[in-house]
């Protein structure tokens, strides 16, 4: 994770601290951690998409 990723969730969390509804509170954190685990998803696609074409042209 980069610095930059980490300021952003820290500006997130301290964003739903201030919010005083439970529902909402669990709702802004599931969509944050969704977010999280669809960006590492999609990084993780790449990365092996590039492995796979790097593999590719050493043959």
């Amino acid at each position: 994770m980069t610095d930059l990723e980490f300021n952003d969730i820290n500006n997130i969390a301290k964003k739903l601290i201030d919010n005083k509804s439970p529902s909402t509170h669990f709702e802004q954190y599931n969509n944050m951690f969704k977010d999280m685990f669809a960006k590492a998803q999609h990084d993780t696609d790449y990365a092996m998409s590039e492995i796979a074409r790097l593999n590719k042209l050493r043959t």
